[in-house]
């Protein structure tokens, strides 16, 4: 009996856990949308989908700071009216006839 006692506190203490660290990052995220302006957030995969690029292609526009982006939780997030401006700076310069980035 003591021993189904002890296991059913150590799976309450575990369970409590996981439940602080969902908690945590609801925080975490509810709190960083109000900070980025009630701006919808577009993941990686998102944009390169949208954009019709691959991932190495959406890096380098990083790397040469094109698009600003948003680390959160090791997870890389734009958004959508920054996306929304370098579409738009992307296209007038290809109907400029500049096809470069």
């Amino acid at each position: 009996m003591k021993e189904v006692i002890a296991a059913l506190n150590e799976l309450r203490d575990y369970m409590t856990g996981r439940f602080d660290k969902i908690d945590d990052r609801l925080y975490r995220m509810v709190h960083i949308k109000s900070f980025l302006d009630n701006d919808d957030l577009i993941d990686n995969q998102d944009l390169c989908t949208l954009l019709g690029v691959t991932k190495r292609t959406v890096q380098r526009y990083r790397n040469l700071k094109l698009i600003p982006y948003y680390k959160i939780d090791k997870k890389v997030y734009y958004k959508k009216s920054d996306v929304l401006k370098f579409f738009q700076s992307h296209n007038t310069r290809k109907q400029e006839g500049t096809d470069e980035i």
